[in-house]
């Protein structure tokens, strides 16, 4: 009878996996926020098994991917990018989520064609921004995406060499496990030639999570994305939206994230003030307390 081999996913952990993600949350539990329900603590284990499994449960390992991206994260803040640094490349409409895939991953859209290296000033940090909205997305105590990357009129005019190994090594490095599957659509002869001059810069591992597809790709998407979630000009039911409902969304969420900061700290003030009482009222306890005793 052949071992059973555990993916490493939440729910699917061998004993020894389940101990070292515990030991794995000990070693950084001063930044780790303390969960207060089941689904918190579900989506924070969700997302400590992604190092768990970029290391292959090794503890150096998990710890140095862990650090590596902390650090990252201090000094180039991804989560602050907004759409006005980089409206140009959002017009374009090339990169976008569109919903969630039949396993509640979130769908990334990217029409590979529409890269112009020429004319394309800021398509590193608009490549982060959409990866920051896709892990905001996440409902679900899930931890990757569905990539589909329709590469239908590209060529060698779209290939920017230098730009697309850093966008492979900001996810590799930054953004590790977060690649579920990569399903590439119209895929010609020309883009597998392509395929072969990038895929040097790629693990194994990544590339084990991806699909080529030629133009009858239609059939197998829809075995993992709705059609509800696949653009029209892809041949399902998806109406991808203007860049200035994004902008609008995005504006929105800050307005609301402004306003729950300031409701926080409006408790946090309020519970200090009540601190503050309850001092005063022991102080002045303690003294009547001496007073009595003196007297």
């Amino acid at each position: 009878m052949s071992k059973k081999k555990y993916t490493g996913f939440l729910g699917d952990l061998s004993e020894s996996q389940a101990k070292f993600l515990q030991k794995f949350k000990e070693s950084i539990k001063d930044d780790l926020v303390k969960p207060t329900n089941k689904l918190e603590r579900d989506k924070q284990d969700v997302n400590c098994l992604r190092y768990c499994r970029a290391s292959r449960f090794n503890l150096e390992k998990t710890m140095e991917f862990w650090e590596n991206e902390k650090t990252w994260r201090a000094e180039t803040k991804p989560h602050k990018l907004k759409i006005p640094d980089f409206v140009e490349e959002v017009k374009l409409n090339k990169m976008y989520i569109s919903g969630e895939d039949k396993t509640g991953r979130p769908v990334l859209i990217i029409h590979a064609g529409k890269f112009m290296p020429s004319k394309t000033t800021q398509p590193i940090e608009h490549l982060i921004w959409v990866i920051e909205r896709t892990i905001k997305s996440m409902e679900h105590p899930v931890d990757n995406n569905f990539v589909i990357l329709d590469v239908k009129d590209f060529g060698w005019s779209n290939f920017d060499k230098v730009t697309m190994k850093k966008m492979s090594q900001i996810m590799m490095n930054y953004y590790v496990e977060r690649l579920g599957k990569l399903f590439f659509v119209n895929a010609s002869f020309l883009t597998k030639m392509i395929w072969g001059v990038a895929k040097v810069w790629i693990d194994k591992d990544t590339k084990a999570k991806i699909t080529f597809e030629g133009g009858n790709f239609y059939n197998t998407l829809i075995k993992y994305v709705d059609p509800k979630f696949i653009p029209k000009k892809l041949g399902g039911e998806y109406e991808v939206p203007n860049w200035k409902k994004l902008l609008k969304e995005e504006e929105m969420e800050d307005e609301m994230q402004e306003k729950k900061e300031k409701e926080a700290s409006f408790e946090k003030e309020e519970d200090d003030d009540d601190d503050d009482d309850d001092d005063e009222f022991e102080k002045e306890k303690n003294m009547s307390t001496i007073k009595k005793k003196n007297y």
